[in-house]
């Protein structure tokens, strides 16, 4: 009797252990998304450029600047990634600046007008709840000095902005 008892137990263990026949996964501390969207969530637009800027020179020299233009951008979330840490979405940029700076200063020794124009691509990871802010560097054409036009962005799962921009000489190569 105690071997049927013993056996009829047995045999119901099994059966209720093999009733669940789904595929488990790893227990993990991080939410994973495993239905990403393959078509994205994209975003674009345009932030006007019009400002006066200024680059100091030798001695007590300041040479003076306007910069009228655009930045024209173009995101693209291409997804969760699920082998982060902390879920991120990957972010695809493209930035095309396209601007014209003129000085105003009398004094300065190079023609009055260049241009600007520049394209970058980036990856960035950027949580949902977050922002990434970065620097971009673009060079000034035709300037002998290499005079650059920098500007700081932040980017979120909205869109980009433009915090600031500044023109600046690499290595303070001042002439």
């Amino acid at each position: 009797m105690k071997v049927m008892v013993f056996s009829l137990a047995f045999i119901s263990l099994l059966l209720f252990s093999c009733k669940d026949n789904t595929v488990t996964d790893p227990v993990s501390p991080n939410q994973i998304n495993k239905t990403i969207d393959a078509t994205g969530n994209s975003f674009m637009g345009t932030i006007p450029l019009d400002k006066a800027l200024m680059v100091p020179g030798p001695g007590a020299l300041v040479r003076n600047y306007n910069i009228v233009g655009k930045i024209n951008f173009n995101g693209e979330f291409t997804g969760i990634l699920p082998n982060q840490t902390t879920e991120a979405e990957d972010l695809k940029l493209e930035i095309l600046v396209d601007a014209r700076l003129s000085s105003t200063s009398t004094k300065d020794p190079y023609q009055n007008e260049w241009m600007i124009s520049s394209e970058s691509q980036d990856r960035f990871y950027v949580t949902p709840d977050g922002q990434k802010i970065f620097e971009k560097t673009y060079p000034v054409l035709r300037r002998q000095d290499k005079l650059q036009l920098v500007c700081t962005f932040t980017v979120t799962t909205r869109g980009l902005m433009l915090d600031d921009i500044v023109l600046k000489i690499p290595n303070d190569q001042r002439t």
